[in-house]
């Protein structure tokens, strides 16, 4: 049966009319958001695809269906993403309804705006309600496209090939850079142009490469630098990427070297030059304390996930973009994997000699060393494929890798070394057998432990006097130093524990009987449970 004899309603849609649509929305469960989504979503399907409705009154049904999905979809998708392991059933139920719905939304978008839109549209005030619905309609399909990329699924063609084709309709009809308000709430103008070129500037910057969070972070970003990037009918300097509007695949980069003429009328070439120069000044200007109360920059992301996402972006949209590594060396055998800051830290050569620590000990001082008490998980053991330089791909072994998310840090030992090495979760994805199949970036084939002595901010002393001893007492950090990444006259890069980044906070580097001074200087990525930081040496005063 379908949902009109579901409800009584003989050959009449119920949700004929804004009002007919009110009062079933008003039925909907409030308590229960996943099957509240999957409702609404079946309704958008429907009103999309029936022939009943004008195209008026198809537009506003279509507009309270969305109004009411925003809060389930909201609640859906929090669930997923506070955990997204790729095995987590429940994250899975979440994400599918939220896929769901967007689908269907952009869908029945699409069927709106390809029936509303004439073919011209002449005079500005007349083309404003036209680039309402335009705006609104490649909204819902960027929408769809991140929800995609959220559960790192492949896009599908159709989400391409629609938001192309409502653009082309754009051009026909002169409302690409029509100024308008896609939902009557907003206060701020958009264009069609800028809501097609939000989901083309995350989809060139690797977005597979985040965490969800931040990969739901990058389409709020890119909304900023929306209007720094170019879409043009000819080539142009720093374009770095190509579509078709009568395909349906994603941006496809201009091969390096090669000299682009435009082969027809359907291409477009795409660049982020500007929106390059403003990330790198936004980038050297700024503070993690002042991205936080940048309120332009989605408030709702820490300022390390904002830093981390302004950072690939600038990496992806450049002109030397990150490319693949193509030399790999199959290999034979499984290898080890330990995951998160704290067990990593048991694995790795240590600098701190025991005497040292000891002595520290006796004089007071915090415990430096991982506590004996704290239990590793031990090692996996995970079947791997081939590596490179920087690139290790392999596959989860039985029973192994349900911890694992895009972003998480590991220590890796190849099955005939005796040493670990430093590496990153880059990408994740599940066969057809449902093997987990796993991109590791090497951070540093030769991480070793240090403890270093938070000794404050330039002037300001991080000591705190101990009544009890009479002694000063120092907070210290674990770190873990990437020694085969130091530049020449640099210390080498460090990962300290998420949250701890303080710039041009000074350290002392503990190493047995030596030490040396820090200076945090640059905030580079920020994981689950790290921060990724750079920074210099400093003299100590005399």
């Amino acid at each position: 049966m379908d949902l009109r004899g579901m409800l009584g309603l003989g050959d009449r849609h119920p949700l004929h009319s804004p009002e007919a649509a009110g009062e079933q929305i008003a039925l909907l469960p409030g308590d229960d958001p996943l099957r509240a989504l999957d409702q609404i979503a079946q309704w958008l399907r429907s009103v999309g695809e029936s022939r009943e409705f004008k195209p008026r009154t198809r537009f506003e049904v279509v507009g309270l269906l969305d109004d009411a999905g925003r809060k389930p979809e909201r609640e859906l998708m929090q669930r997923y993403v506070s955990d997204p392991r790729l095995r987590n059933p429940r994250g899975r139920l979440a994400w599918t309804a939220v896929y769901e719905y967007w689908s269907a939304l952009a869908d029945s978008y699409q069927s709106c705006a390809l029936e509303e839109l004439p073919d011209h549209v002449a005079g500005e005030a007349a083309r404003v309600p036209y680039a309402a619905v335009a705006a609104r309609a490649l909204r819902a399909r960027v929408g769809h496209i991140r929800a995609a990329m959220l559960h790192y699924e492949p896009v599908p063609a159709k989400a391409w090939a629609g938001m192309y084709a409502l653009h082309a309709h754009c051009e026909r009809a002169g409302l690409t850079t029509a100024a308008t308000h896609a939902y009557h709430a907003e206060s701020a103008h958009t264009t069609p142009l800028l809501e097609l070129m939000n989901g083309l500037l995350v989809a060139i910057a690797a977005p597979e490469r985040l965490p969800p969070e931040e990969i739901d972070a990058a389409f709020r970003i890119a909304q900023r630098f929306a209007g720094a990037g170019r879409l043009e009918a000819a080539p142009f300097d720093g374009a770095t990427h190509y579509i078709r509007l009568d395909r349906d695949a994603p941006p496809a980069p201009i091969p390096a070297g090669a000299a682009v003429k435009s082969h027809g009328p359907q291409i477009r070439f795409l660049g982020a030059k500007e929106a390059v120069v403003k990330l790198e000044h936004m980038l050297s200007h700024h503070e993690l304390s002042m991205l936080d109360e940048d309120a332009r920059i989605a408030r709702e992301y820490s300022p390390g996930q904002k830093i981390t996402v302004l950072r690939q972006f600038m990496a992806y949209w450049g002109p030397h973009a990150p490319q693949a590594e193509r030399k790999l060396l199959q290999l034979e055998g499984g290898m080890a994997v330990a995951h998160g800051f704290k067990t990593i830290c048991h694995q790795i050569p240590h600098v701190v000699t025991r005497a040292e620590e000891d002595k520290r000990k006796k004089s007071g001082g915090g415990r430096l060393e991982v506590a004996e008490d704290e239990v590793a998980e031990p090692p996996e053991t995970w079947p791997e494929h081939d590596a490179g330089l920087r690139v290790v791909h392999a596959q989860a072994g039985p029973g192994a890798g349900a911890w694992a998310e895009v972003g998480d840090l590991a220590a890796i030992r190849i099955h005939d070394r005796s040493d670990w090495w430093l590496a990153v979760i880059r990408k994740l994805a599940l066969d057809e057998h449902g093997a987990m199949q796993a991109e590791f970036e090497v951070l540093s084939r030769k991480p070793f432990g240090a403890w270093l002595r938070v000794m404050g901010r330039k002037d300001r002393s991080a000591a705190v006097w101990a009544s009890a001893s009479g002694a000063f007492a120092f907070d210290y950090l674990q770190a873990v130093v990437l020694t085969d990444r130091a530049a020449a006259g640099k210390p080498p890069p460090l990962l300290i524990p998420k949250g701890k980044f303080v710039p041009e906070q000074i350290l002392e580097l503990l190493d047995g009987e030596r030490s040396r001074l820090l200076k945090l200087s640059e905030f580079l990525e920020q994981g689950k449970d790290y921060d990724w930081c750079a920074c210099e040496w400093q003299a100590p005063e005399h």
